[in-house]
């Protein structure tokens, strides 16, 4: 039972980079614009390609919002290119600080529409998703977090959690003007039958520029 359990499940070992650029326009309105490039099947192919613009304000210490737009391509295996797509992302943000220790929570909302989408999938996509990260705060430049990341989505014939994240990694700032980003992220599919569940092994690694 379990060698047929692992034999139907799909696991896979990508990698996901990403550049970005900040500018803080004011003290509570914040521009970045970022590109992303995902490589799946062991790190051997192009999965999806992206690019993103965000708004970002900060109420307070411990609220804010954003909206994002995203427009990119997404490799399918039954067609021959990229299913591009447009997402628009709202998402809310709050965080306290206690010492050293930092609890922060993301909840957003996002609608994708994709552009050549096939006949059978649901097109646009819309998901809830909710981020809880705790982050501690190791020396003045070295900051190590885990988080957890559900997708909920509300697409569809079911709404329902599609999707979980959990993850570790640990930021690293050189100096007020850059900071790498590296973590590993186990992604895996639920509420799936066994045959079509997609577990993923992460390494994601950022690179920000802020001016």
């Amino acid at each position: 039972m379990t060698l047929c359990f692992a034999s139907a499940q799909t696991t896979d070992n990508m990698l996901w980079t990403a550049v970005q650029v900040q500018k803080d326009v004011t003290k509570k309105l914040m521009l970045s614009l970022d590109v992303e490039a995902r490589f799946d099947q062991n790190v051997s192919r192009l999965r999806s390609a992206f690019g993103q613009f965000e708004i970002y304000w900060k109420f307070n210490k411990y609220l804010a919002t954003s909206i994002d737009y995203r427009y990119g391509g997404k490799q399918s295996e039954k067609l021959s290119e990229f299913s591009k797509g447009h997402r628009l992302s709202f998402f809310v943000y709050g965080k306290y600080k206690y010492k050293r220790f930092t609890l922060s929570d993301r909840i957003g909302y996002f609608n994708q529409y994709l552009v050549n989408a096939l006949a059978d999938k649901v097109n646009p996509q819309k998901y809830f998703r909710n981020k809880t990260q705790l982050k501690y705060e190791l020396t003045r430049k070295l900051a190590p977090f885990v988080y957890f990341e559900f997708f909920y989505r509300v697409s569809g014939n079911k709404q329902e959690v599609d999707q979980n994240r959990f993850a570790g990694g640990f930021d690293f700032d050189f100096n007020k003007k850059h900071n790498v980003k590296l973590q590993y992220i186990y992604l895996t599919d639920v509420n799936v039958k066994i045959k079509n569940k997609d577990i993923r092994n992460i390494i994601s690694a950022g690179y920000t520029f802020k001016f």
